[in-house]
């Protein structure tokens, strides 16, 4: 699959054993470049930078239909973040997800959400923007 994947760091690295903001490894791609690129300039506005990457993985055998509902609302995504990690798997599909980057940027839009917690299957990230 290709994904795209959205950020202020204007040099990305991926770091085996980095940690997200959930306390342990979990890279975030999407399907949609367009959103990719909403997230890239909403955690700009701190550096000005906005970066937009691409990057492959083979499609993850775990798949959750996230049925239309909001990843901001009442904590039900983050827990499922933590779920998926607790349970072992090294990737997962979220389908049919509402997603946004921030109130700024609330352009909602059904999008697919690839959840990576094992780096190792990150393959060809370049930045192309």
């Amino acid at each position: 699959m290709i994904l795209y994947h959205g950020t202020d760091n204007s040099n990305l690295i991926i770091k085996p054993h980095g940690r997200s903001r959930y306390g342990f490894p979990a890279f975030f791609g999407s399907p949609n470049a367009e959103l990719a690129m909403r997230y890239a300039r909403h955690r700009s506005q701190h550096n000005g930078v906005a970066a937009l990457y691409k990057f492959e993985v083979d499609k993850p055998r775990k798949v959750v239909d996230w049925t239309y509902r909001n990843t901001y609302a009442g904590g039900r995504f983050r827990n499922l973040i933590y779920e998926l990690y607790d349970n072992g798997i090294k990737s997962a599909l979220i389908t049919n997800a509402l997603d946004y980057p921030t109130v700024q940027y609330r352009e909602i839009e059904t999008n697919d959400i690839v959840v990576i917690y094992d780096m190792s299957l990150i393959k060809n990230l370049e930045r192309i923007n």
